[in-house]
């Protein structure tokens, strides 16, 4: 199984929070789930945590459907014993697109995350995943992202196209109250846990990821879904 998680911070926080080395609270994801006997992987998408910007410096949702899909195809590739590596290659040709049902993985996106997961279900799902999860997605019919004008006022191309020439990703610092504005309700994190993740997550985030042409997140239709799917909503998430 693969974890993509939300908009701001990245999978070390969110999905391997441990204030103990044996992880005693289960409060990491991939430890729950690697006790319970899957093979668990979290992605740091261009911009978060260990993986660096990319030459543009912005975080697009299509740019994050191919990088999960690279992920995606090594993780079928390592889990398939018939496979041979001999000649360095990870990458799946045409061919071989259609992942062996054996090693598919299942997908699970949280938040914003759950947005890209969606969309790449919608695309690659069918010949490449065995499950899809949705927890807590922010996906909203009713929401459609406005698309930002393509050329600036000198006419030069800035959005839209691989010519574009776009101004310089912004390099904000994130904050600690911003590190904890998610854990607005009462009991529902121990204040340990809570001054533990924040410390985590500006430690490995220390620069908010530079979101951009979120006008793509409107592919997204539950329709386009052909591949088994769960959604989780808590009880306290708006929606």
């Amino acid at each position: 199984i693969l974890l993509l998680y939300g908009r701001t911070w990245s999978s070390q926080p969110v999905f391997d929070l441990r204030t103990s080395d044996t992880d005693e609270k289960q409060q990491s994801t991939l430890q729950s789930l690697a006790e319970l006997g899957f093979d668990a992987y979290a992605l740091d998408l261009r911009g978060f945590g260990e993986t660096t910007r990319d030459e543009g410096g912005y975080t697009t949702p299509n740019r994050c459907v191919e990088d999960v899909k690279c992920a995606i195809d090594w993780i079928a590739r390592r889990h398939d014993e018939n496979y041979d590596d001999s000649d360095g290659d990870d990458t799946l040709n045409t061919a071989e697109s259609s992942i062996a049902v054996s090693t598919k993985p299942a997908l699970l996106g949280w938040s914003q995350g759950a947005l890209v997961a969606q969309m790449y279900a919608q695309k690659y799902g069918p010949s490449t995943l065995s499950d899809l999860v949705l927890f807590g997605t922010i996906y909203d019919p009713r929401v459609i992202y406005p698309r930002k004008p393509l050329f600036d006022e000198s006419g030069r191309l800035v959005s839209g196209g691989k010519n574009a020439v776009k101004p310089p990703a912004p390099e904000v610092l994130n904050s600690v109250a911003a590190s904890l504005e998610d854990f607005t309700l009462p009991g529902s994190i121990c204040d340990e846990a809570a001054l533990e993740f924040s410390s985590v997550a500006l430690a490995v985030d220390t620069v908010k990821a530079a979101w951009d042409e979120l006008h793509e997140f409107n592919v997204c239709n539950p329709a386009l879904i052909h591949v088994p799917t769960l959604v989780i909503v808590g009880a306290q998430i708006l929606m």
